[in-house]
């Protein structure tokens, strides 16, 4: 998609309404884009990219990365009970052996 296009999707999105700022973004390079060999056709931004970058600014990344998050939490909480399962049968196995 050309500028225009990515400007429209920023607006929609309540990123921003402005040109100027999404060319300062494409030149720092934080809206990811390939140059056209034609300078009058500007950049070349995939839409893949241009989500990625709404998906940041607006914060909706950070809903899967909280969610993946949990699913961790989970994973450790029930690897920890499990260890302490071990633990406190071999100290039981152990000390039944003692006597």
């Amino acid at each position: 998609m050309n500028v225009e296009q990515a400007l429209s999707k920023l607006k929609e999105a309540g990123v921003t309404d402005s040109i100027q700022t999404v060319r300062r973004w494409l030149r720092e390079g934080k809206i990811k884009a390939t140059r056209s060999e034609f300078r009058k056709a500007g950049y070349l931004i995939d839409h893949e990219d241009l989500q990625r970058f709404i998906n940041q600014r607006t914060g909706k990344d950070k809903d899967n990365e909280i969610e993946e998050l949990r699913k961790e939490i989970e994973m450790l909480k029930k690897q920890r009970d499990l260890y302490q399962y071990f633990v406190s049968n071999t100290i039981s196995f152990e000390s039944e052996n003692l006597v």
